[in-house]
């Protein structure tokens, strides 16, 4: 995607919300925009038969029912809901929250907070190079203890697909509740599944061609009931009170829609463009390593690449305004330090200052991938020989 002479190549920060999802948006503001909870009127039962449906459409998306949706602001507010409101509702001996290193900022300031006002302990596991949680130290780390697991099942700056499957499995089998974060999730990988060995889920809408400012939380009623709510009000949500905004819950499930709709076949359009991507930058480029898992195992946008000797925030500062990337999750950004997923990973300060995460979606092509590479590369090249000109002459 173009925005004026930008090319946008920052899918995992946020995607650009698609055309279809804005003409539903703009029907629901016109057409509902009646208070959901006003029960006394037509106006009033029409937008909440407009959220009824829109839960039931997101709760379909990961194979749940509608009644299992607690709508949130976005995921990092689902995320604090899941962590949070477990370590408030924790059964007696129920003192441990189990994390992973690569996990998003949101869960592990939750876990933080959750230490700090709840008094559980927060253990951090390990992660593999691919930023993903093996079967054997989860296992390493359970016990009778455990309250909660959270493990993302796609990690948002290498693109690592995590196996929720077999580590829910671990969890529940130690009576810990499983919660996971999908919110790279749903246009990475089929999730029709993820609700049944997910006892807490998380989902953005802003990640998947959707507004920005809704999220969803869903778990079953059993699940909720043993959770605490972290703000109060008129009780409009078991878990969370306010208003339910219409529209921004009908775009959220029309956007889930449209990705169920294009499945598979978006997925590799996307992930061929990648593939070209990487190969462009690989042979123009010189020294370039392709930091997490192999192309065809991670996130099919996912693109995080180390130019060795090159300072990756001196690099996206000069692509502007060419070309939008990033050095790390845009929770993260501006900070100086190297991204803390990448030393998780096991690359040191250096390395890991060296990376660019490009993300590529829907709204990419094969004209702004090779502007892209053009781009890049030149950068690389200037910043190399710049670094060899000083060295000759120190």
């Amino acid at each position: 995607m173009r925005r004026n002479h930008t090319v946008y190549m920052d899918y995992q920060a946020t995607t650009p919300i698609d055309p279809g999802v804005l003409s539903v948006m703009d029907e629901s503001y016109r057409t509902e925009f009646g208070n959901p909870h006003a029960t006394e009127h037509e106006i009033g039962w029409s937008a909440a038969a407009a959220v009824a449906q829109a839960a039931d459409d997101v709760a379909a998306f990961v194979g749940a029912r509608g009644d299992w949706v607690t709508w949130t602001s976005g995921a990092s507010e689902a995320n604090a809901l899941a962590i949070l409101g477990a370590a408030a509702g924790a059964p007696p001996g129920r003192s441990q929250i189990l994390i992973s290193a690569a996990e998003h900022k949101s869960v592990a300031s939750a876990a933080e907070v959750a230490r700090d006002r709840f008094g559980v302990e927060v253990i951090v596991l390990d992660v593999d190079g691919s930023g993903c949680v093996r079967e054997e130290t989860l296992a390493r780390h359970l016990s009778p203890a455990t309250l909660l697991v959270s493990i993302m099942a796609v990690n948002n700056e290498v693109g690592g697909i995590n196996g929720t499957a077999p580590l829910s499995k671990l969890a529940r089998r130690a009576g810990a509740l499983f919660h996971v974060d999908a919110s790279q999730a749903a246009v990475a990988c089929d999730l029709s599944q993820l609700s049944h060995h997910a006892d807490l889920l998380t989902l953005s809408a802003h990640k998947a061609y959707g507004p920005k400012g809704i999220g969803a939380l869903i778990a079953a009623p059993a699940i909720v009931s043993e959770l605490r709510p972290l703000t109060y009000g008129g009780g409009q949500q078991t878990l969370r009170p306010g208003t339910i905004p219409v529209a921004l819950c009908r775009g959220f499930a029309e956007a889930l829609r449209l990705i169920a709709e294009k499945g598979d076949s978006e997925r590799d359009r996307v992930a061929a463009l990648r593939a070209l991507f990487v190969a462009g930058l690989q042979q123009r480029c010189g020294e370039v390593e392709l930091i997490g898992p192999a192309l065809e195992l991670r996130h099919p946008g996912n693109a995080c690449v180390r130019f060795v000797g090159v300072d990756a925030s001196d690099m996206v500062a000069a692509m502007q305004p060419r070309l939008a990337a990033s050095t790390q999750a845009a929770c993260n950004s501006g900070s100086l330090e190297p991204s803390p997923v990448l030393i998780a990973l096991g690359l040191d300060r250096q390395a890991a200052s060296e990376c660019v995460r490009f993300g590529l979606g829907r709204f990419s092509d094969e004209d702004q991938i090779e502007e892209a590479i053009d781009v890049v590369s030149a950068l690389v090249a200037d910043r190399r020989s710049n670094s060899s000109a000083r060295h000759a002459h120190g």
